[in-house]
């Protein structure tokens, strides 16, 4: 039962941690044109989210630390939530590397006064979250393909009669 809630636990908190760079992702066309002004403005308002959103992440792959430790040597399973784990690793990791630093030189900047490399800037910002949220989806995809590699398949026995699980 305990395996059985930490996947459960792991798979919410890595569909929840999607649900940011997801979004951003999907704002990347109408923020492109947006001028200095409007994009700080927009910008700006996320802020409290950027937070909640790094401690999602942060728990999510936690989990899927602990999560690795109950699957153990358990094949393909250990292998599919290592791998998850590891992008969400590597989603994570981009957000300190590419995005804080980005969210530290747009703090510095006023709307009326931008970054010289504002457009630059911007573009690593969303770019990376647009990797960022491939890079969960594809966690959030191995993470419930590891349960599903060890759901047993049913199959009708029409020679008996009756249903049974497949070995």
């Amino acid at each position: 039962m305990l395996l059985k809630s930490l996947r459960l636990l792991t798979i919410l908190a890595a569909a929840l941690a999607l649900s940011y760079p997801f979004c951003r992702l999907l704002e990347v066309p109408s923020k492109r044109i947006l001028d200095w002004a409007n994009y700080y403005t927009e910008h700006r308002i996320y802020g409290p989210f950027d937070m909640t959103s790094v401690l999602i992440e942060t728990f999510a792959f936690a989990s899927g630390i602990v999560l690795l430790v109950y699957v153990g040597g358990r094949r393909p399973a250990f292998a599919l939530t290592l791998a998850g784990t590891g992008s969400l690793a590597a989603a994570l990791m981009l957000w300190f590397i590419l995005v804080v630093p980005v969210n530290v030189e747009f703090a510095k900047a006023s709307a009326a006064v931008p970054p010289q490399n504002w457009g630059t800037l911007r573009d690593q910002w969303e770019y990376t979250q647009a990797i960022r949220a491939v890079l969960q989806l594809i966690a959030l995809s191995l993470l419930v393909m590891s349960v599903i590699a060890e759901t047993p398949a049913i199959v009708e026995l029409r020679t008996v009669g009756r249903w049974d699980r497949a070995a």
